[in-house]
């Protein structure tokens, strides 16, 4: 559901549901690549807080971020994101959910899971520790994903223990 895809963005990309709420259609992107001898491959990006479309920086004053979806095991993204896109305009939301919305799927799916502690900002924590468990991508990798710059960012964001 549409309802839940700002959730899967905010696992696969460490971020809070609420840094997609105003992202439009316009900061989603798509390219294909092809080298001989190997399957074409599709990657896609969101830029977040874009000078041009947003007077408002990161709270850490990023501009201009890129979040890109290139890794293999986030293949399943791809038509997700399509879906979203479909016959709709590069001004429209690229999805409709507001922060309050999301917050409270969140708390009916810890009532329904019987997981009292989660909460919206799980979601970007429980990707990282998930993707450190896993191994599939590098520690570094995680890092820069996480805009962490020092390893005791990463170690405090990212519990692979707690992803058990």
């Amino acid at each position: 559901s549409h309802r839940t895809k700002p959730l899967l963005l905010s696992w696969c990309c460490y971020r809070h549901a609420s840094t997609f709420d105003r992202a439009s259609c316009a900061v989603c992107t798509s390219a294909k690549f092809s080298s001989p001898g190997l399957p074409t491959s599709q990657v896609w990006s969101i830029l977040l807080h874009s000078r041009e479309l947003s007077s408002k920086a990161h709270k850490t004053a990023e501009r201009d971020e890129s979040l890109l979806i290139d890794r293999q095991d986030l293949i399943w993204l791809g038509p997700q994101l399509e879906s979203l896109l479909r016959h709709r305009p590069l001004d429209a939301l690229l999805w409709p959910v507001t922060q309050d919305e999301h917050t409270r799927l969140i708390a009916q799916a810890a009532s329904t899971l019987n997981l009292p502690d989660l909460v919206p900002y799980s979601f970007c924590h429980a990707g990282a520790s998930d993707d450190l468990l896993s191994r599939r991508p590098s520690y570094e990798e995680v890092k820069a994903r996480g805009r962490w710059k020092t390893d005791a960012s990463l170690r405090r964001h990212g519990k692979p223990a707690k992803a058990l």
